[in-house]
């Protein structure tokens, strides 16, 4: 099958090295809203994040599914809304800085 990459918004380069720091202390989900679940994607392959052309990491998807509103809320405290949602494994994550280029877009893409 094949991984998959998401953007962030762009951010500076001391922005960028805060996110890889966050990703780095996470521990439990970190979930994603795309409009449709991937097809071409299977649980434990990568999800890389890709911030201002660069993949700052990756991390193992551990789960593909709608996420009801009520649960949306709950894990957020109340800001995501349902939908459908790549769920990642926190401290699976690997710093990753290879360079592509490529603009931000919404959703996912194939690698």
């Amino acid at each position: 099958m094949s991984d998959i990459m998401v953007t962030m918004p762009d951010l500076n380069k001391e922005g960028n090295e805060q996110l890889k720091e966050f990703y780095k202390t996470q521990d439990g989900y970190i979930y994603f809203r795309v409009s449709k679940l991937p097809k071409n994607c299977q649980i434990e392959e990568y999800c890389h994040i890709i911030c201002n052309g660069e993949c700052i990491g990756k991390h193992k998807i551990i789960a593909m599914r709608f996420v009801s509103e009520a649960e949306a809320q709950e894990l957020s405290h109340g800001d995501w809304h349902e939908g459908n949602y790549l769920i990642r494994e926190a401290n699976s994550f690997i710093s990753d800085c290879c360079k592509v280029k490529i603009k931000g877009f919404q959703g996912f893409r194939y690698i």
